[in-house]
């Protein structure tokens, strides 16, 4: 992973450019940081009834945005 990228998934969810219904529910389950929810294997986050296909794909948008953003240059 590139420090870019890096630096974002350490940072506090609060702050990213995310819906409030992900906010809020990442911070009601105890995940304050992408990294600590992208550490999870994707088999387990499917798993959990909490974590909509919604929240899937939005994570998944924004980890794709935040990667191509770096290579805009």
């Amino acid at each position: 992973m590139d420090s870019r990228l890096e630096q974002i998934v350490n940072r506090s969810i609060a702050s990213l450019q995310l819906s409030e219904e992900f906010k809020n529910a990442m911070r009601k389950h105890g995940f304050y940081t992408l990294n600590e929810i992208m550490s999870l294997p994707l088999t387990r986050l499917v798993q959990m009834t909490w974590f909509t296909r919604e929240m899937l794909e939005e994570l998944s948008q924004f980890m794709f945005n935040s990667r191509n953003a770096g290579n805009e240059r």
